[in-house]
């Protein structure tokens, strides 16, 4: 499988790698994977845990649009966020009043003020109003996804569209998957639970709530907390950079921490139920028809951004990660590269290479998106990884050729090694296989094209 990942998915509305990425953000958890991916970051291999949410951003790669998670121009065209009101601030319940009438919801309600102040205290922040969380069935829970998500997906359906096509072009999706149906059962069968920003409803799969369960409120909750501070519903529309995958990984990646941390503190007796809970969960979903591009941009914000966060913290403490909900990584690059963050460094502007054809779609690959489409003639990883790395800016046009559907991109690189090593490893990406190649069009930029059959 392409790359790295864990955990639980890219966001929908969201697209994939050099994908796209919803501006619409829903915050998942999907608790049903248990597959074991190569992670980006150091050819290191990762369990993709259950209970990692599955949110809704892919990472920008992508071309384009919609989620928008890809815009464009450099992380300067990344929308401009409100100032974080001060971690003191003082918070209202963290769970609306109960009524005596319903015993289910008082036992929800009951559960949930207990995590909140865990949350709360974890996060160092605390809650200025009150979460609805609903405990849902499983027959409930789906229609109620389904109902969110049909409204992301009809207003991104184009997004989506051009996202599958160019997984198609590169070679990473399968002519006869469709990624918006293959996104969906993911969605289906691996989410657990999910905080929907717009009317600020925290949705949980399990009519009964135990130790598992009570990790993907902590996880949801902390969505519902950095929400009330820094706006998670943010528009990335238009966007054609990374922006919207940096700022994903950024919220995944404190939720995926604190859940963690919730874990960790879990009695013996309580974790053996979560290792249970999880085990059943993962055996109760079948994935195995999902591409497994489709399931590690799912899970890369989680995989990802959870180790940056924790550089933040360690580096700068709550402050800096109170920051950078106002200034998140602006590329895949910076999320790969804690210390590229920490420094700022931005991507190289690059011109659009020509289109042989009419354009269908125009963006930023991004680093994330380079070592997956080295990972499917890697099977190791450390190739990709090495090749990836030192990446400073490109730039793809997706266009259709006749019958063909095709994609361009050109590379610039820190240095002329870094761009030696890529070149070779995108060489041997296309070695053999008909409508790849790759070329110098100029000193200091690599260029690579894909065409496959409509």
């Amino acid at each position: 499988m392409p790359p790295p990942l864990a955990s639980s998915g890219f966001g929908r509305g969201q697209p994939p790698p050099g994908p796209p990425t919803s501006p619409a953000r829903r915050w998942y958890v999907a608790t049903a994977i248990v597959l074991t991916v190569a992670v980006l970051a150091g050819a290191a291999i990762v369990g993709y845990r259950a209970g990692q949410t599955a949110d809704t951003a892919a990472p920008s790669t992508v071309p384009t649009t919609t989620p928008t998670t890809t815009t464009p121009t450099t992380s300067a065209d990344a929308p401009a966020t409100t100032q974080a009101p001060s971690p003191t601030t003082t918070a209202g319940p963290a769970t609306p009043p109960t009524t005596a009438t319903d015993p289910s919801q008082a036992a929800v309600d009951a559960e949930v003020a207990t995590l909140a102040r865990f949350v709360e205290q974890a996060r160092g922040l605390k809650f200025k109003q009150p979460v609805n969380v609903r405990a849902l069935d499983d027959s409930a829970f789906v229609a109620r996804l389904k109902e969110v998500t049909d409204v992301d997906r009809a207003r991104h359906a184009g997004e989506e569209q051009r996202a599958g096509d160019l997984l198609h072009a590169l070679g990473l999706l399968p002519l006869n998957v469709d990624y918006a149906q293959a996104a969906e059962k993911a969605d289906q069968g691996a989410v657990g639970g999910f905080y929907n920003p717009e009317d600020k409803e925290l949705a949980v799969r399990g009519a009964e709530i135990g130790p598992f369960e009570r990790s993907i409120i902590v996880h949801e909750l902390t969505h519902a907390l950095d929400d009330q501070y820094f706006d998670l519903n943010r528009e990335f529309e238009g966007s054609k950079d990374e922006a919207s995958f940096g700022f994903t990984a950024l919220a995944e990646g404190n939720a995926r921490r604190i859940e963690t941390e919730y874990v960790d503190q879990l009695s013996s007796a309580d974790k053996r139920k979560y290792d249970q809970a999880q085990a059943a969960a993962s055996s109760a979903t079948d994935l195995s028809d999902v591409p497994p591009v489709i399931l590690a941009l799912l899970s890369a914000p989680y995989e990802l951004g959870e180790p940056l966060v924790r550089d933040q913290l360690a580096s700068g403490g709550q402050a800096t990660l109170d920051n950078d909900f106002t200034d998140a990584p602006s590329t895949s690059e910076q999320v790969l590269h804690p210390d590229k963050y920490a420094t700022r460094e931005v991507r190289t502007p690059v011109a659009p290479p020509p289109a042989d054809g009419p354009l269908i779609d125009d963006g930023v690959i991004g680093e994330l998106g380079t070592l997956l489409i080295l990972r499917e003639s890697d099977s190791v990883g450390g190739a990709a990884v090495a090749a990836a790395a030192g990446w400073a800016g490109d730039w793809f046009v997706l266009y259709a050729q006749g019958s063909n559907l095709c994609v361009r991109i050109d590379y610039v690189m820190d240095t002329a090694r870094d761009l030696a090593e890529l070149k070779s490893a995108l060489t041997d990406w296309a070695a053999g296989q008909r409508g790849r190649t790759v070329q110098s069009p100029e000193v200091g930029k690599v260029r690579v094209t894909s065409c496959v059959p409509k």
